[in-house]
């Protein structure tokens, strides 16, 4: 056990899932698209050990063909430098994954809740 988490409680997540949009994929074409995604690794693997302003510029040198707004080079730089390369997924749409297979499944996984039923009677609401 740690000093600030019980045994089995250690934070897992699930890292941070870009998803392309129907018409960025159409613009980069099938070619351009694994490029795009290949950039935006190798951004994400030097990210945790740059600036925001050093990770928002090579965001956008790497993102110049897909025109991403301020805003959300911003957002994106912000969550590239907490999780790096290994805690993205890159997927389109339409669900082809184009980076880190098992994150973006991880990613659309329905949380397991257990423990709210009453053991005693399980007719019984949880809150009696």
């Amino acid at each position: 056990m740690t000093a600030d988490r019980q045994d089995g409680h250690e934070q897992r997540g699930t890292g941070y899932h870009l998803v392309l949009d129907a018409d960025l994929v159409e613009r980069l074409g099938a070619t351009g698209l694994g490029e795009y995604a290949a950039r935006i690794v190798d951004v994400a693997r030097q990210a945790p050990t740059l600036t925001g302003e050093q990770t928002q510029d090579l965001l956008a040198e790497a993102t110049r063909d897909a025109e991403l707004p301020e805003p959300q080079r911003a957002a994106l730089a912000g969550a590239l430098r907490s999780v790096g390369a290994t805690g993205l997924a890159i997927s389109t749409a339409d669900g082809q994954v184009l980076y880190n297979p098992e994150l973006a499944e991880r990613s659309h996984q329905a949380p397991d809740v257990r423990g709210t039923e009453d053991p005693e009677n399980p007719d019984r609401p949880v809150y009696s």
